[in-house]
Parts: structure tokens; sequence; C-alpha cells
């Protein structure tokens, strides 16, 4: 009992431990198999969209095409969060590839969103400074047509790309009581 095991014991012990590891190996097999292809379609997506997207943003720089761009950044990450994933290391790799993709696009969408507050801001100042000066303008004719031309401005001359709603609502807010203050006197 206290003896070393004979030595077709140990044999019998060996091939009963591989054939129970066989499916598990084989079941590993697999998933290797499918972690390797996720990586491929993943790695192909990548250098596909890092071409892609430096096309896409110098065109939507001189085009001024930001909804396109903004459109396009929602379908990468629709298709990279339905697809299978990789194994745990290739993937964090992959995610700070896949990261840094959508942190350029944000990046630019921002500056274009930052652009479009600065329009309305300017805006609105125009239409205050209107209705801050309307006492000492005797003019009541002009202001108002000043304050159309604000209007016109403001609907015609929209930004590339929509503002959230409720900075939209804030700033439209805030560009009427300027204007009405302006119709009221």
């Amino acid at each position: 009992a206290f003896g070393p095991a004979p030595n077709a014991q140990w044999e019998r012990f060996d091939k009963l431990l591989t054939l129970a590891y066989q499916p598990v190996a084989e079941h590993r097999a697999v998933v290797a198999e499918r972690h390797a292809a996720a990586r491929a379609i993943k790695e192909a997506w990548c250098a596909e969209w890092e071409t892609s997207l430096e096309c896409d943003v110098e065109s939507a720089a001189g085009k001024r095409d930001f909804p396109q761009l903004e459109l396009k950044r929602q379908e990468m990450l629709k298709q990279w969060r339905a697809a299978e994933p990789a194994s745990f290391r290739d993937e964090r790799v992959l995610r700070k590839r896949f990261d840094a993709l959508l942190a350029n696009i944000d990046q630019r969408l921002t500056t274009a969103r930052n652009e479009e507050l600065a329009r309305c801001e300017h805006l609105i100042a125009a239409a205050e400074a209107v209705a801050k000066t309307m006492d000492a303008v005797v003019d009541l004719g002009r202001a108002i047509n000043d304050v159309k031309s604000l209007q016109d401005r403001w609907q015609r001359q929209r930004g590339p790309l929509r503002l959230k709603r409720e900075d939209e609502q804030r700033l439209w807010q805030r560009f009427r009581l300027a204007c009405d203050a302006v119709f009221e006197k």
C-alpha cells in the first residue's frame, strides 16, 4: 500500500487521464480557432477602418460632412459589439486600437460641435447687444431688421453637425429671449 505503484498501473492511469482530457483538448482547440478567427476579423476591420477613416476625415473636413462621419462611428461600434470576442489578451490589444479610432472620430466631432456652439453663442451675443442698445436706438425699424437678419442667419447658417437636443434647446431659448425683448420694445 505504501510502495510505488507498478508501471502497468501508472500506464493505465495515464491512458485514462488522456482519454478524460481529450474532450477538453478538442474544446480548447475549437475555442482557440474561434478566437483566432475573431482576432483576424477584428484586425482586418481595424486596418480597413484606419485607412477609410483617414480618407473620410479628410473629405469630411473639406465637405463638412460630419453627420456621415458620426453615422460611420455608430456603425463601427455596432459591428464591433456584435462580433465574437477574441482571446482576452488579443481583445485588449484590439480594443485599444479600436478605441484610438473612436477617439479620433470623437475629437473631430467635438471640434465641429464646438464650432456650432461658438456660432450660436455669437448670434445670441449679437441679439442681446441689439436688445441692450434698444433704449439708445431711435430707429426701431433698423433694430427689428437686425434681429430678423440674426434669426435668418440662425436658420440658414446652421453648422454641419447638430448639437445635442438639450444644448440646442437651451441656446434657442436664450436667442429667442433676446429677440423677443427687441420685439416687445
